[in-house]
């Protein structure tokens, strides 16, 4: 990613701005589901490799604190897309887009 890359993800409470902000979110990310596995089934390049986006599955065992739920031990799968610009190869926009409220319904039991 490039050192100014601007991350949004629902799953976070603000937009992050640059690598520590990610890697924070990230950090966040694996502590809650350590065993986080994606599958991205499709991957659409823009032709001059200036953008992207991604579909992707994400599933995972809930091992800590996420989105302020506690730890519960349940599997969740999270269908989603990122969306990608690029700057010399490098991550320069993401936003990725998922449904939150389903991924805590998950969390809490109610799927």
């Amino acid at each position: 990613m490039t050192g100014d890359v601007v991350y949004q993800d629902d799953s976070w409470p603000s937009v992050m701005r640059g690598p520590d902000d990610v890697r924070s979110w990230l950090e966040a990310l694996w502590t809650a589901f350590p065993d986080l596995e994606f599958e991205v089934p499709e991957v659409y390049m823009a032709p001059d490799h200036s953008a992207a986006a991604l579909h992707w599955v994400a599933r995972a065992t809930h091992r800590g604190q996420f989105g302020g739920v506690a730890a519960t031990g349940r599997r969740i799968e999270v269908d989603g897309a990122d969306f990608h610009l690029l700057r010399d190869g490098r991550m320069h926009r993401v936003r990725g887009i998922y449904d939150n409220a389903a991924l805590l319904r998950q969390l809490q039991g109610g799927e």
